[in-house]
């Protein structure tokens, strides 16, 4: 009987590990380390897809993880898991910021040859398309510093970030306002 107790008390603690509660916050211990990118979808990750929900490999599939905790996990240095949940969020919840912290995500994973190199060009073309997509569908697009309370523009970053994974940013150009401020215009 005792056994019985354990396994079933080890399942129920392996399901509040991998699941969320309430409030929508994932918890903690599962091995972020151990995941792999599904790289067979040249759409995943990229808006307006939603395949990201139905993919095995992301532990955040069935419940995304909470407002905070995307930032943990972010902050985790775990390019593979953060990536997963921010495309769930660009998925459920379609922002220019989901969408550029799936493209460093992405960016991250290919510099740091976190997939098999076979599987290498087709994360850095992931890369390059999250970037496009933040400069072509999220006009407005900003993210907040470590205060969370200033916004500054994030399209100039994803331009800089696509060229720098040798995509082409055309027909953008970066230029700067009367403001002193960067830009981006067609």
């Amino acid at each position: 009987m005792k056994t019985i107790i354990t396994r079933v008390t080890l399942w129920v603690g392996l399901l509040c590990i991998v699941a969320c509660g309430e409030t929508g916050e994932f918890l903690y211990g599962a091995q972020f380390e151990a995941l792999s990118l599904n790289t067979n979808d040249p759409s995943l990750g990229i808006h307006p897809s939603q395949t990201v929900l139905n993919d095995p490999n992301n532990p955040f599939r069935f419940e995304r993880s909470g407002e905070e905790t995307k930032w943990d996990i972010e902050s985790a240095r775990q390019p593979i898991a953060a990536f997963y949940s921010w495309a769930t969020w660009l998925a459920t919840e379609p922002t220019g910021e989901h969408q550029y912290y799936v493209g460093l995500n992405l960016k991250a994973i290919y510099q740091r040859n976190l997939v098999p190199e076979s599987d290498g060009e087709t994360v850095r073309q992931l890369a390059i398309a999250a970037f496009r997509s933040v400069l072509d569908n999220f006009p407005d697009a900003v993210t907040y510093d470590i205060t969370g309370t200033v916004a500054y523009p994030i399209r100039p970053d994803a331009f800089r970030a696509l060229e720098s994974l040798g995509g082409d940013p055309s027909p953008w150009s970066l230029v700067v306002d009367l403001n002193g401020e960067e830009v981006l215009v067609r």
